[in-house]
């Protein structure tokens, strides 16, 4: 039902509703540059995460996670910080993201395709 919800919401804020001379296939290509970054983001979070080392079995060695894990123990006096960014990280790797967390990514998702189909549109009436 939440996943419902916020897809109208992501809908309904791709929508031009002032005297703007925008067309209806304008309105439909925001909401499909909203929503593909949305899906975009949640999909490729874990992926990004994975990359960076922190999985299932811990953070890799060697990896961008451990170099954070380190950087992060060393500037809090040997331990890391439950909670803190990289415990977050690792927490994400493992275990996957909470509803909060697909919600609040995928909504940077959706602000940055909102954002390339501006860049885009203006790039096309730029002379």
């Amino acid at each position: 039902m939440l996943h419902l919800v916020y897809i109208l919401l992501i809908l309904s804020a791709s929508f031009n509703t002032g005297s703007s001379s925008s067309s209806s296939d304008n309105d439909w290509s925001t909401a499909g540059w909203i929503i593909g970054g949305a899906v975009a983001a949640v999909i490729a979070a874990p992926v990004v995460l994975g990359a960076a080392g922190f999985t299932g079995a811990g953070i890799a060695a060697g990896s961008l996670g451990a170099h954070l894990m380190s950087a992060s123990a060393v500037a809090n006096g040997g331990g890391i910080v439950a909670g803190g960014v990289v415990a977050t990280l690792q927490s994400i790797g493992a275990a996957g993201m909470t509803a909060a967390g697909t919600a609040a990514v995928g909504s940077v998702g959706a602000a940055a395709g909102c954002a390339a189909k501006n860049s885009f549109d203006s790039s096309e009436h730029e002379p």
